[in-house]
């Protein structure tokens, strides 16, 4: 909280750098070691489980590979939001209902 409301006296060559890595830098890693890196470990897995079930034609195998590419990267993304907001927040209103205050555990 404290870094937003930081002000700093810097030139403009400076607070050039300080945001281009803050910014840029972050994002290009995450971009390449993160997505990349989930759709490359994904793929692997879609290919060895499509691979697994034996289809009798190139087509099907890659239907249904792209299938698995897709369930995985889906689950991987967007199971979290769903498991929070429909398991974890309910969880823990129905807890501090039934049972009172979180700290007191």
């Amino acid at each position: 909280w404290v870094w937003l409301h930081e002000e700093f006296d810097l030139d403009d060559t400076q607070q050039f750098e300080y945001f281009f890595h803050s910014y840029i830098v972050n994002a290009l890693l995450y971009i390449v070691l993160i997505m990349y890196g989930q759709y490359v470990l994904w793929s692997i897995v879609a290919h060895w489980c499509t691979r697994l079930e034996n289809w009798e034609s190139r087509r099907k195998f890659d239907r249904n590979y792209v299938a698995y590419v897709f369930a995985f990267i889906w689950l991987d993304g967007y199971m979290w939001s769903l498991i929070i907001g429909f398991v974890h927040i309910p969880l823990v209103e129905w807890f501090q209902s039934n049972q009172g205050d979180l700290r007191e555990v």
